[in-house]
């Protein structure tokens, strides 16, 4: 019992450092995106307006890996540790209030999760607000190409939203189920 005892509390303790870099990420980059976009505004240089993108998608990416790993993390002390005892149940607990208050409008009016993506969106905008300024309105490649970067952004942001902790609580119970039958 003192084993996964000191297990959960390593488990969440290590939970807590990723929940910190997430974090630390998020706000890397918006500090990050913002400070180049105010350079690219009084700098007037249309094409400035596209280095956010290279800090946006690589940290999106970052971020995806973080929620990710704490999800397998909290749902391995849900198969292994709390099942295992009385008193330890938060992350449990946690699923069960968390899938129950995040559904519907609810989950989109907090913005979680979309920080990246509306980013993004702004970034694009600014940029296709600056190219357009001195140039005739128009559908050409200038304005469409940088477009995949939101669309990458959108599909990463999805990904995100789909982490499902019910997926992994499932594959480490075949893992607990395979270790008790050998």
């Amino acid at each position: 019992m003192e084993n996964l005892i000191l297990e959960y509390q390593l488990l969440k303790e290590e939970i807590r450092q990723k929940i910190e870099i997430y974090n630390s990420l998020v706000s890397f980059t918006i500090t990050t995106s913002v400070a180049v976009l105010t350079y690219a505004l009084s700098a007037n240089k249309t094409i400035l307006y596209l280095l956010p993108f290279g800090i946006i998608i690589p940290m999106s990416m970052r971020i995806a890996y973080y929620k990710l790993s704490i999800a397998k993390l909290s749902a391995y002390i849900i198969v292994f540790i709390e099942k295992k005892t009385v008193g330890l149940k938060y992350e449990t607990r946690n699923r069960h209030i968390n899938t129950k208050k995040e559904r519907g409008l609810l989950r989109f009016i907090i913005f979680k999760d979309y920080e990246c993506l509306i980013l993004s969106i702004t970034t694009y905008l600014l940029y296709v607000l600056s190219y357009i300024k001195n140039k005739s309105v128009s559908l050409d490649f200038h304005l469409l190409w940088p477009l995949s970067f939101v669309v990458y952004e959108y599909i990463v942001m999805r990904k995100i939203r789909l982490i499902d902790k019910d997926k992994w609580i499932k594959k480490w119970a075949i893992v607990a189920h395979e270790e008790n039958q050998g």
